[in-house]
């Protein structure tokens, strides 16, 4: 929901900083700030994963990259979080997926952990987008609210 339903939430405190980055639509957002974040995530996905490389090994190569991908689209919307997708499908496949340090040719496992990572992603990303669009059919039906209120009370 925009600072529209939440009026504190444009100021400067804490609290008021995450309800903004919680609640306000991605559309609400410049392309730089939501391509940043996206970017940012990617990173910070990516530096886990290779910090616990020999803990995993060579399994699980997108562990980390699943869930930067659904806060990149909750923050983002649909454009950063494909760019976070993307990125973490070649970044997993070319550092965690044999053999390593390269892209391709792919064993049945390593195209079994592409596909399941690349359904997750989509599918997150779809209910992320779903919940989006729910949240402004709903800042739309209150802000019609407001105004037929506003209009009897005149």
């Amino acid at each position: 929901m925009s600072s529209q339903v939440h009026p504190g939430a444009s100021g400067h405190d804490a609290p008021d900083l995450v309800s903004e980055i919680l609640f306000s639509a991605p559309a609400t957002r410049r392309a730089i700030s939501r391509y940043g974040f996206a970017g940012a995530a990617l990173a910070v996905a990516f530096s886990l994963r290779y910090l616990v490389h020999d803990e995993l090994l060579y399994r699980l190569p997108f562990v980390f990259f699943v869930p930067a991908t659904l806060i990149a689209a909750w923050y983002g919307g649909l454009g950063p979080s494909v760019a976070t997708m993307t990125g973490g499908l070649l970044l997993g496949d070319y550092f965690f997926l044999e053999p390593h340090d390269a892209w391709g040719p792919l064993s049945p496992a390593a195209r079994m952990a592409i596909g399941g990572y690349t359904l997750s992603c989509l599918v997150g990303i779809g209910v992320i987008q779903v919940l989006h669009a729910t949240n402004r059919r709903l800042e739309r039906r209150i802000q019609d609210l407001r105004r037929l209120r506003d209009d009897r009370l005149r």
